[in-house]
C-alpha cells in the first residue's frame, strides 16, 4: 500500500521505497504461506482454522482492498492472491465445521450463515469506511503531503489499511487463543504457523 502514488519527503534515501515494496511483498508471501498451512492443518486435524466471524470479515477486507483500494499492480496482485488463497481456507473451514462444532449444535447448524453474514457485514462496513476515508483529502493522523491514491492527492491508503486491519487481526488473535482454550488443542492452525 502506498508505493505507487506516494512521494517520499525530500531527502529520503533512494533505497527506502524499494525496501518498503520488498517488505510488503515478503509480507504478502508469508501471509499466503500461512493461509495454505492453515488450510492443510485444518483438514489434517479436522478443526476449523480460524474463528468464523473473523474469516468472513477477513474475506471482506481483502475483497474491498483488492477491488477498490489497491492502486498499483503489486497491491492488486497481493490482495487478489490473498483473496484467492482464502478459497482453500474457506473450503477447509466448511469441511471441518461438523467436527469442530460438535459440542455447539446451534453454531454448527448456522455456521454457513454466520460466515456469509459476517462477509456481507464486512463488505458493507469496510466498503463504506474506505469510500469515506478516500473521498476527503487529509484523513487520518499527520501530514498527508506526498500520499496519494489513484489520481487524488493527500490520501493515505497505508493508514487506512492499518485502521481497518487491526480490529480483524486483534479479533483473530483473541478468537484463535479462545479456540485453543475451548478445544484443548491447536488443531486448525498451530504455533508454528502463528
Amino acid at each position: 500500500m502506498g508505493y505507487y502514488n506516494d512521494v517520499p519527503p525530500p531527502g529520503t534515501p533512494d533505497w527506502v521505497m524499494p525496501t518498503f515494496a520488498g517488505i510488503m511483498s515478503a509480507s504478502v508471501g508469508l501471509w499466503l504461506m500461512a493461509y495454505v498451512l492453515m488450510a492443510r492443518r485444518s483438514l489434517a486435524s479436522n478443526a476449523t482454522p480460524t474463528p468464523l466471524i473473523i474469516l468472513g470479515l477477513n474475506l471482506a477486507w481483502e475483497a474491498v482492498f483488492a477491488f477498490y483500494v489497491a492502486d498499483g499492480p503489486l497491491d492488486r496482485i497481493g490482495f487478489a492472491c490473498w483473496f484467492l488463497v482464502d478459497v482453500p481456507l474457506v473450503w477447509a473451514t466448511l469441511r471441518t465445521i461438523p467436527k469442530s462444532f460438535e459440542s455447539q449444535p446451534l453454531v454448527r447448524r448456522h455456521a454457513n450463515a454466520i460466515l456469509f453474514l459476517s462477509f456481507l457485514a464486512g463488505l458493507a462496513a469496510f466498503g463504506w469506511y474506505a469510500v469515506w476515508w478516500l473521498e476527503r483529502p487529509g484523513m487520518g493522523y499527520g501530514d498527508k503531503t506526498g500520499k496519494g491514491w489513484k489520481d487524488l492527492t493527500d490520501r493515505d491508503t497505508t493508514e487506512l489499511s492499518f485502521w481497518t486491519a487491526v480490529p480483524i487481526q486483534l479479533g483473530g488473535s483473541i478468537g484463535s487463543v479462545a479456540m485453543v482454550l475451548q478445544r484443548g488443542h491447536s488443531g486448525g492452525h498451530g504455533y508454528a504457523i502463528w
